[in-house]
């Protein structure tokens, strides 16, 4: 039986997405072809940034989804982790609007692990400057979170059994949306700390 290791600290009422059935999103992820394949199909970009002073590398990752668009977050792990034939564990940060995947950069770094830091959709800048983008924003944020696990989750270099996510902030309203129903069945999330 499946576990979940799931840390959500909410600032913000969750039990709206928590409750309710999201059509876009079932059609995005079981329409789409992407729950139980691989996610390796789409076209994705990717930009390496050793940092030789840390150890660690840090890779801008953009997987590009047809109804979705760019799905983007940035990676940080230890120098050349995707094609070290290892495998590490990984934590995924679904942080606030304004940090989002600049997260990444607050942790500490730590040689078994990669760390994920998720980039909303939409900035505060672009809803700002045109606000129907809020509702851009709010439809596609479960599903970019959803699609980045599920593509993570299917890499090589991550122990599938030692991944964890966390939601902060608005990251902590949107990630029950993005890990429910059949996404669940997708991943394998067992334990995180050992």
């Amino acid at each position: 039986m499946k576990s979940w290791i799931l840390f959500s600290v909410f600032l913000f009422s969750s039990s709206i997405l928590q409750a309710s059935s999201d059509p876009l999103l079932d059609f995005l992820l079981k329409d789409s072809g992407l729950v139980g394949s691989q996610v390796g199909a789409l076209p994705v970009q990717s930009t390496s940034m050793p940092d030789p002073k840390s150890g660690q590398e840090f890779v801008q990752m953009q997987v590009s989804h047809p109804v979705l668009g760019a799905i983007k977050f940035l990676l940080r792990g230890p120098q050349g982790f995707r094609s070290s034939g290892k495998q590490f564990k990984l934590l995924i940060v679904a942080a606030g609007i304004r940090s989002g995947q600049e997260t990444v950069r607050l942790l500490s770094a730590r040689e078994d692990w990669i760390v994920a830091g998720f980039e909303y959709p939409e900035s505060i800048g672009s809803i700002s400057a045109d606000p129907s983008k809020i509702a851009r924003f709010i439809r596609f944020s479960s599903g970019h979170l959803a699609l980045m696990n599920l593509y993570l989750s299917q890499q090589s270099w991550v122990q599938k059994e030692k991944m964890g996510i966390v939601g902060i902030s608005l990251g902590g309203l949107f990630l029950p949306s993005a890990l429910r129903g059949k996404f669940q069945d997708s991943c394998r999330v067992d334990q995180l700390a050992s």
